[in-house]
């Protein structure tokens, strides 16, 4: 095969569709004859992106494969692009892209219908809404630190590109395509930061109901009282209450990737709830359970959005999900609390600040963040409204 069509490689959109399931295939715990993946060209798989969901992965085997395939458990396509022996190996290289949105990065050697699983290659993958959900954990400095770093990257790619261009050899034209990848991968990383640092400093968010106003009465905002669950929450109020009739829809305050779905509330619950010796983690769980089933949703100012006492969130929502602001994806319900029955509708809603702690994200650790207006007086919470939404969604002082 004319070793001049591999610089379309990255791009072909090939012409036959790999398998989705192990059902028509044999499984062996051992490649035969030496068989292995032994790299992989695109070290940034972006399973959304069209210049950035294909690859090219290199095997060699010790004995020629007749059918040398790559398996994934993704929906793909994959073509074979080169096949050659070289002294006393044989080399395939074959080009592989995804179809689809896709977490499972694992790839295997597969020959005829034989998967060889001692050959498993983990791909680093991604999507639009992981790359969103880990940008927006950069602060500002970090982000503009990154797009620095990648227009250094890829001033030196376009110093490099030049003489891989002008040599024939294999090596080289491997070299090329990986460097064709890199650009690409900077490209897409300096564009996406860039995005959100402009976003960010424009940043407001919409009312998350439909005709209704963010409220300053004082006490359904942020750092107002709440006794009846002082002896086993902090007994303060985190959030906004917006008041609405029952099933008013819900919508996403701005864009951004969904964190966390909690739909599972029962009356149970409350049995949960712990009483004594309580550490601030134990006060946050127990509020948690007050707040019924929940939504959370990251947004590119890198903080989370809690919305509270939901009813009918849609099977179709997923976590890790990205939607779009104005978005509609749950409706008003009730709060409950375990003594008292209360009946208003409302959308409960807390805004949890980002600190940058760059750990795991766990639900815990979101929940123990700072919300807005913690610590802050009445005058300036109103007063600070009008910076964190915008000036339509929020009730006139």
């Amino acid at each position: 095969m004319a070793l001049k069509r591999l610089f379309s490689i990255p791009l072909i959109i090939t012409m036959g569709i790999f398998p989705l399931t192990m059902n028509s295939a044999d499984i062996y715990e051992r490649s035969r004859w030496w068989g292995r993946i032994i790299s992989n060209l695109n070290p940034n798989i972006v399973t959304d992106d069209s210049k950035l969901d294909s690859t090219m992965l290199i095997v060699k085997t010790k004995e020629e494969y007749k059918a040398p395939e790559i398996y994934s458990k993704c929906l793909t396509w994959q073509k074979l692009a080169l096949s050659e022996k070289i002294k006393d190996n044989y080399i395939y290289i074959i080009s592989f892209k995804y179809l689809w949105s896709c977490s499972d990065n694992t790839v295997y050697l597969k020959n005829w219908d034989e998967i060889y699983t001692d050959t498993a290659m983990f791909l680093n993958l991604s999507d639009y809404a992981k790359n969103f959900t880990d940008f927006s954990d950069l602060s500002d400095k970090n982000i503009e630190e990154r797009i620095a770093k990648t227009d250094i990257a890829w001033m030196k790619l376009d110093e490099e590109i030049p003489s891989l261009l002008e040599k024939r050899d294999l090596a080289s034209k491997m070299n090329l395509i990986g460097a064709l990848y890199e650009k690409k991968w900077a490209e897409y990383e300096n564009i996406f930061l860039s995005n959100m640092l402009s976003t960010r400093k424009s940043l407001k968010y919409i009312s998350p109901v439909a005709g209704k106003v963010i409220p300053i009465k004082r006490n359904i905002i942020p750092n107002a009282g709440r006794p009846y669950r002082e002896k086993y929450t902090d007994w303060i109020h985190h959030g906004w209450d917006v008041f609405a009739s029952h099933w008013t829809p819900v919508r996403a305050l701005a864009d951004g990737v969904i964190v966390r779905i909690s739909n599972d509330f029962n009356w149970s619950k409350f049995d949960n709830i712990k009483w004594k010796n309580l550490t601030d983690e134990d006060k946050a769980r127990n509020l948690d359970i007050y707040r019924w089933n929940q939504v959370w949703l990251k947004t590119a100012d890198w903080n989370v959005i809690i919305y509270s006492h939901l009813e009918n969130i849609p099977s179709k929502l997923k976590q890790w999900q990205y939607v779009k602001e104005w978005e509609f994806f749950w409706q008003v319900w009730r709060s409950w609390v375990p003594d008292k029955e209360y009946k208003d509708f409302h959308l409960h809603f807390e805004v949890q600040v980002n600190p940058y702690l760059k750990k795991d994200n766990s639900p815990i650790e979101i929940m123990m963040w700072k919300y807005y207006g913690k610590w802050m007086k009445y005058d300036s919470i109103v007063k600070g409204e009008l910076d964190l939404f915008k000036q339509w969604s929020v009730a006139p002082n």
